[in-house]
């Protein structure tokens, strides 16, 4: 009898913390938020209602060499920007199907969610590729000094950057962000050349805004969590998924080899491991709804699971790092308020001959001036001979003169157009 009452009081820690997953589980349930791969399936849309196969079909348009000439524009030289004008010419077709996908709201590719961590994603390679295209095709215009259609382009670019933004993916917006660097870029190259009138700017500003990548990415920290979550299910359930990853938890540590693995997954540790993911991946989605000014001394260092000291082994291979994530988001916030700021400030020039003695006074009706999303204050503006100096502090705060792409300073500056005026 006394072994027996032994066994069972050894066995009660176990059993609690099993509750507790599921305690937290149906927590999870109650908010709304994604427990299931199932649950973070975007709902079906109608093919004609699809943008995403609007850029498929701009994919396949493009000519299969464009996308070296795309990706290495030098529009300072003749001949590199001459090639690409006769590039963006011949790509014509696939102009147009992005025009039309940017009249849908709606965007889902054909990824096989269902499939967790093991599903392809070989389209966010073809839209950045896309993204490039449409970058090249603003510019060329520009050059063109037609700066309506290039600041149509611009908008078209960004449009693709928001309907990739919808998949409910932890490495989408991380692709997000970079198409939106290229965009950004073709912005100021258009900027340096010429003037918007205020309706293409208008326009081109309220796109800019449409975007939400706070939300986005708590949607996408659920996803990724949801996607850990089967993995756990997997590796407790089925031995032969348990031994397919055993080598990322074990590498050369025999203990944890695949016998090893299928023995913990049947192991209290194992329930302390699934608890210390909950509560690392809960952390991350309640940080990201706040600005990394906000944050960004609240977050867990890569490797910290919270008070939980158990082996961790499924948890230190899915949590991701966690680390740059809020960080190069809010850059990606910041370089588009910059761009809005921008379009704000030359419209005052185009409209007064001279820039604003302070930067408050070039917002306008449908010309918002937003503030530095690393600051939470105006971002950094002055003006001197003519010239512009617009930038934001960065995510270390601090004021480092506007210095941009330098070592000793993170602040992320709106480009100069020397010789503009």
């Amino acid at each position: 009898v006394c072994c027996l009452l032994a066994l069972v009081l050894a066995a009660v820690p176990a059993v609690v913390r099993a509750d507790a997953v599921d305690d937290r589980l149906a927590e999870m349930r109650a908010a709304g938020e994604p427990v299931t791969v199932q649950d973070i399936i975007p709902p079906p849309v109608a093919d004609d209602e699809n943008a995403a196969l609007y850029y498929v079909d701009a994919v396949n348009a493009l000519d299969p060499k464009s996308a070296e000439i795309y990706g290495n524009v030098d529009w300072d030289d003749p001949v590199s920007a001459g090639t690409a004008k006769a590039q963006v010419a011949r790509d014509d077709e696939a102009l147009e199907c992005v025009r039309e996908a940017a009249t849908k709201e709606r965007c889902r590719f054909d990824v096989k969610y269902e499939e967790g961590f093991a599903a392809l994603l070989p389209h966010y390679a073809k839209m950045r590729a896309l993204a490039r295209f449409v970058a090249a095709a603003a510019v060329s215009a520009a050059t063109d000094d037609d700066y309506k259609e290039a600041s149509e382009r611009l908008r078209l670019g960004f449009v693709l950057t928001r309907h990739v933004g919808q998949d409910p993916l932890f490495i989408g917006v991380l692709v997000t962000v970079a198409m939106d660097v290229i965009v950004d870029k073709a912005a100021a190259e258009v900027l340096a050349r010429g003037e918007l009138d205020r309706e293409s700017a208008v326009a081109l500003s309220a796109e800019l805004a449409r975007i939400d990548y706070v939300a986005m990415s708590i949607r996408a920290m659920q996803a990724e969590r949801a996607q850990g979550l089967k993995a756990f299910r997997q590796v407790r359930e089925d031995p032969t998924f348990a031994r397919s990853v055993a080598d990322l938890v074990g590498g050369d540590r025999p203990e944890l080899g695949a016998d090893a693995l299928e023995k913990f997954a049947q192991s209290e540790g194992f329930v302390q491991d699934e608890l210390a993911y909950l509560q690392y991946m809960g952390t991350a989605c309640e940080l990201l709804a706040l600005p990394w000014r906000e944050a960004k001394n609240r977050w867990p260092a890569d490797g910290e699971f919270g008070d939980y000291t158990g082996p961790l082994h499924l948890t230190r291979v899915l949590a991701p790092a966690l680390g740059r994530l809020p960080q190069k988001r809010d850059e990606a916030i910041a370089r588009r308020q910059l761009l809005q700021a921008a379009l704000a400030a030359e419209q005052y020039y185009s409209e007064h001959g001279e820039y604003p003695a302070a930067l408050a006074d070039a917002q306008a009706e449908g010309l918002p001036v937003p503030i530095d999303v690393f600051s939470g204050e105006p971002f950094v503006y002055s003006v001197e001979d003519g010239e512009m100096t617009l930038y934001s502090v960065g995510p270390d705060q601090r004021d480092d003169g506007g210095k941009w792409a330098s070592p000793e300073s993170d602040d992320i500056s709106w480009p100069l157009a020397p010789g503009r005026r």
